[in-house]
């Protein structure tokens, strides 16, 4: 049995924890930063430590798990007990645990277990995968849609399955791609999204970004695999379900009311623009048009709606990453269908705030009247 204790004691996270650790791994105690368990010795019947107790007996532990999933905190914390004198190696964050989504099964995983023959193929990001639901297409489609997705993911995921998984491809006869304005200027391994999304990279071990970027890179690819070990078994048991919906009928009009001018001002994704990132992504996204073409499959681009409160206040941002991304398509020649949903609000009026769950995403309403439009619009 692998001997755990679990640091973070007044959490949600920690009560996860408990209930996720594969059965060979044994909660043998906890610990905590805060003062006000100076005085404890035991907790949940099981020994508390105090850091000093951690570094003195550290040979007996072999991991350490921190119940935080805020980066910047996570960081702080971890330097903090490597000061103390803890091998860095025993402690393990759980930024992974930040999204309620995957954390060790993709969808392109779920592609394989299901081993049936699609005839149509979405590969986008959170605006699809809440937005985008296959049951009212006609055809027959495979959402591969994930939180954070960019063109290295589905590159990575469409070229694996060209020459690795050719035969699950039998069927295609459309790829679509969602893709918002700012496509060109987002790479997950080149921001902190990587350490809650290393999923859609470890299994073909590809992290040359991260690695370039990130210090501790090679340090946290360890212990993300020492987490998969540790809690996949219990955490994504279900090897049965293969939903990538997203259900949330939160409507945004009702709590914007009273929010401040920056509480609707663009990310920051938005307002960037890195000229060697948009080279490298407008190649991945040539490259992934050149197979789309070479083995006849039609291509549809689909830029999902944002809501009216956040356009509004984004004007100019948004009109400057509309105007790069056409004419990036235009330098590739791509001749494929554009469904631009930014631009059929404006003619149609399609979407109200009522359709959206936040700023930027469709909330289960709004997803389902998108499907049920793309229907008629997808060819």
């Amino acid at each position: 049995m692998k001997k755990i204790v679990i640091l973070g004691i007044d959490t949600d996270l920690r009560y996860k924890i408990e209930h996720w650790l594969n059965e060979n791994y044994e909660i043998i105690g906890y610990s905590d930063l805060s003062d006000k368990y100076t005085n404890c010795t035991t907790f949940a019947y099981k020994k508390y430590y105090k850091i000093h107790e951690l570094f003195v007996r550290q040979n007996e532990i072999d991991y350490i798990i921190v119940c935080e999933t805020n980066y910047k905190r996570w960081y702080e914390i971890n330097n903090e007990l490597t000061f103390s004198g803890i091998d860095e190696k025993k402690i393990l964050p759980t930024l992974v645990f930040a999204h309620p989504e995957r954390a060790f099964v993709s969808p392109y995983n779920d592609f394989l277990r299901i081993n049936k023959r699609f005839s149509s193929l979405l590969f986008g990001m959170s605006y699809s995968r809440s937005g985008f639901m296959p049951h009212f297409l006609k055809d027959s489609w495979f959402k591969f849609s994930i939180g954070g997705g960019d063109l290295h993911t589905y590159d990575l995921w469409l070229s694996n399955l060209v020459i690795n998984h050719f035969d699950l491809l039998s069927n295609v006869k459309q790829i679509a791609l969602e893709l918002p304005y700012y496509i060109f200027n987002w790479d997950i391994q080149c921001s902190n999204q990587i350490y809650t999304r290393m999923l859609y990279f470890d299994e073909f071990n590809d992290y040359g970004g991260f690695l370039v970027k990130k210090e501790d890179a090679w340090q946290y690819i360890l212990k993300y695999r020492a987490l998969k070990n540790i809690f996949s078994a219990r955490y994504e048991q279900c090897e049965g379900v293969f939903t990538n919906h997203v259900y949330d009928v939160r409507e945004l009009n009702t709590f914007i009311k009273n929010k401040s001018k920056e509480y609707f001002i663009a990310d920051k994704i938005w307002m960037k623009s890195h000229k060697e990132t948009e080279m490298v992504n407008i190649s991945r996204l040539d490259h992934i048009l050149q197979i789309c073409n070479k083995f006849n499959f039609n291509t549809t681009i689909i830029i999902y709606p944002m809501s009216p409160c956040f356009i509004l206040n984004n004007v100019e941002i948004i009109e400057r990453n509309r105007s790069y991304f056409y004419s990036a398509l235009e330098k590739l020649g791509y001749s494929g269908k554009v469904i631009d949903f930014m631009d059929l609000n404006k003619e149609k009026d399609l979407f109200t705030d009522k359709d959206f769950r936040d700023l930027t995403h469709l909330n289960t309403n709004g997803g389902n009247k998108c499907s049920i439009i793309l229907n008629q619009l997808i060819e």
